[in-house]
């Protein structure tokens, strides 16, 4: 991971169409992930390989970007990510189709071995500890798998909305959120050492161009190495493309103003 940003475009008007392409991204992201899992995940022996899940998950997606999101954004992701692959041909790996397959394991793995009853409603009833035992296991094997996602992406881009974070100062260089999730996300980019480019990058050629009855817990966000990056910033970005010269690279230009982005 190269460079940070802190992401307001929730108030920015994307065309519709830009949904349907970044479906296709998150599509084909969200097969690999399964074919992973159900790889990895043995349900006939109730053992996982954790080691070769870390390691193997995320090992044939290539993305430019890692989007960190609250779950109730989406649609405002996959609009994002369409809209940097028609834009400037960047690949956006949107976090979500990770979590979702989290709660799919875990209720086959209840289902199979932590099943006390299940009631003539549907409903189910199953071991607490086994079940939480099963969770935690899950939970930081993808976590981790995550973390070497988020280190092999160039660029760390978290979209900042009222569902993702809330702030109690004015100056917005540290934040609240009530997701686990986003927490660990941004945890994990701040305590990451800034990898070098692999290719060039010279400033100068660019110069003439609903949860209210559940159990909520806050996490603590620092986004003081974070670059905001806003809607208006999104408009200059790609105006000022340029086709022998790297998207990102243009950005970092805009956005650095000659200084380092990645402190």
């Amino acid at each position: 991971m190269y460079s940070k940003f802190k992401v307001d475009i929730e108030n920015y008007t994307f065309s519709p169409i830009l949904y349907d392409t970044g479906k296709i991204i998150l599509g084909s992201h969200k097969n690999t992930v399964k074919s992973k899992l159900d790889r990895f995940v043995n349900y006939d022996t109730g053992i996982i390989n954790g080691d070769l899940l870390e390691k193997e998950l995320f090992k044939e997606i290539k993305a430019d970007v890692f989007l960190s999101h609250s779950h109730s954004d989406e649609r405002l992701a996959v609009t994002f990510a369409g809209w940097l692959k028609t834009h400037f041909n960047l690949t956006a790996f949107v976090d979500s189709c990770v979590w979702e397959y989290a709660n799919d394991i875990l209720e086959e793995i209840n289902n199979r071995y932590n099943l006390i009853r299940k009631e003539s409603d549907g409903s189910k009833t199953y071991s607490h500890n086994k079940a939480n035992y099963a969770a935690s296991h899950v939970y930081l094997m993808l976590n981790s798998a995550l973390n070497n996602m988020i280190n092999k992406t160039e660029c760390f881009m978290f979209i900042d909305t009222k569902q993702s974070c809330f702030y109690m100062d004015k100056d917005k260089a540290s934040g609240k959120t009530l997701s686990p999730w986003i927490y660990s996300e941004i945890v994990m980019a701040n305590t990451m050492k800034p990898s070098d480019l692999k290719r060039a990058y010279q400033l100068t050629e660019f110069a003439h161009s609903d949860i209210r009855n559940q159990l909520q817990i806050s996490h603590n966000l620092d986004f003081s190495t974070f670059v905001d990056l806003d809607s208006s910033d999104l408009d200059v970005w790609e105006k000022n493309k340029k086709d022998n010269v790297h998207p990102l690279d243009t950005l970092y230009y805009i956005k650095a103003k000659g200084n380092t982005l990645n402190g």
